[in-house]
């Protein structure tokens, strides 16, 4: 459904737009599952059209506050500038999503929404790395967390395993302060690609669930026609250039962090070509929808192991960026 040209909104309209704000604050408020609080919004935007996902934000975004308000109210200690700190997160990825769905991408390949989102979101959000990453009373409050939900548990059990030369080592290798840094230093390097998949992610699925014929489909096609312009492979091929020379070159955390984000932004575009190569093949040979998702899951999953996950992260993004040599489908067009 398009926007209408009309002064008031529609019933339907109106319900969505109240229903996917209220699930979408529900969702961000959770905590566990706030990182899928943008899709009932970008729904509300697929299904009845820019001023519904609009309300949707306005919704959202009102309801987190009154409720972040209400637990500041009885909480002691927490001052004005925390509070807005603490809204600043949900309140900028609403307006992103709002931003993805602009009249202004129409046209545009799909991939420049992406791209162009999740730098503006990494520009945003580099102040506050850089405070976390340097905040001594943060990297304290992460070593006890780890400690405490890990490295401690894993103490316990090798002890209890006995005493061999394998749990030795492995005693000898968990220091939580290390594990804290490593995170501290992985958040650092991969963050715009976390925003990317948050923004991006949401967008796409709430696009592709609005139904035939809705909004949503009209502006983003499915994985299968997916194609990153080819521009774009200067700036891949360049960004992972400059990650080579930092880490060579010994350059200090911030440049590191900053070549390796933006290659990996690169990296995850390319890789859903890839993604889109793979549902172009399984589709050809007529393989059941079911088994795709799962096919799909499988992937995602394996992105949670060492071994696998490193060949999953690293053979997608060279499926998709080879394309741009090698036909791997024969369907044009230069973007989703």
């Amino acid at each position: 459904m398009m926007d209408r040209p009309t002064l008031f909104m529609t019933r339907v309209e109106a319900l969505t737009s109240l229903g996917g704000g209220l699930l979408s604050a529900f969702l961000y408020l959770t905590v566990f599952a706030s990182f899928a609080f943008l899709l009932p919004v970008q729904i509300a935007f697929g299904r009845c059209g820019r001023r519904a996902g609009a309300v949707a934000s306005a919704v959202a975004a009102a309801f987190i506050i009154g409720a972040q308000a209400a637990e500041t109210a009885f909480a002691a200690g927490v001052f004005l500038s925390e509070f807005a700190l603490g809204l600043l997160p949900s309140l900028v990825l609403l307006a992103a999503i709002c931003v993805m769905n602009m009249a202004f991408w129409e046209g545009r390949a799909a991939p420049y929404r992406g791209f162009a989102v999740a730098g503006v979101l990494a520009l945003v959000a580099a102040p506050l790395v850089l405070l976390i990453g340097r905040d001594p009373g943060f990297g304290d409050f992460l070593r006890q967390r780890i400690d405490e939900m890990l490295v401690s548990p894993l103490r316990k059990q090798v002890a209890q395993a006995g005493q061999s030369y394998e749990a030795t080592a492995l005693l000898a290798s968990l220091d939580a302060q290390a594990l804290a840094a490593l995170a501290l230093e992985t958040l650092a390097s991969s963050y715009a690609v976390m925003l990317l998949a948050i923004v991006g992610g949401s967008w796409w699925i709430g696009c592709r669930v609005s139904g035939e014929g809705s909004f949503g489909r009209k502006i983003a096609g499915p994985m299968i026609a997916y194609r990153v312009p080819y521009v774009l492979v200067w700036p891949f091929l360049a960004s992972w250039a400059l990650v080579l020379a930092a880490i060579f070159l010994k350059a200090p955390v911030i440049y590191r962090a900053a070549a390796m984000n933006c290659a990996l932004v690169l990296s995850a575009l390319y890789a859903t070509q890839g993604l889109g190569i793979v549902s172009h093949y399984l589709g050809r040979f007529k393989t059941p929808r079911p088994l795709r998702v799962a096919l799909a899951a499988m992937a995602a999953m394996a992105l949670l192991t060492s071994t696998a996950g490193f060949i999953v992260a690293v053979v997608l993004p060279l499926l998709g960026v080879t394309e741009i040599w090698i036909p791997y489908r024969k369907t044009k067009g230069d973007g989703a």
